[in-house]
């Protein structure tokens, strides 16, 4: 387990009680806060807390088309994707397992990688869909 202290520090004085204090740690059940009262919970559960890509609604599909990516851990207002690196700038959570998306223009035909990034971090696995 790891964690670290930061220091409250009131207007125009430095105290050193202990009680000044909050930890944030992270072990085996995800990142953690501790606060002045001793009551701690969890802010970030585990690993499962990142995207996850399951699959999609279609294994081929086209270049300016709207694509249903399926998963788990999908977060509104804070889900972007990228195909191949590109961006894209189109991007409805249906829920935290649906995902609705415009493929870029911009993006080149063939076998192209797909990763899902949210406040909890990014897809840890690739995912692959091809476009024609």
């Amino acid at each position: 387990m790891s964690y670290i202290k930061i220091q409250k520090i009131k207007k125009n004085s430095i105290e050193s009680s202990e009680k000044n204090y909050i930890y944030f740690g992270c072990d085996d059940g995800g990142i953690w806060i501790k606060k002045e009262d001793g009551s701690s919970y969890y802010i970030l559960y585990g690993y499962s807390s990142y995207p996850s890509i399951i699959g999609f609604d279609t294994i081929n599909s086209h270049i300016g088309d709207t694509l249903i990516i399926n998963g788990i851990n999908f977060v509104t207002n804070v889900t972007s994707v990228t195909f191949n690196n590109v961006l894209v700038t189109s991007v409805s959570v249906l829920s935290s397992t649906q995902l609705s998306v415009m493929i870029p223009t911009t993006v080149t035909a063939g076998d192209v990688p797909i990763f899902v990034s949210t406040c909890y971090g990014l897809s840890q696995s690739v995912s692959h869909i091809i476009l024609n």
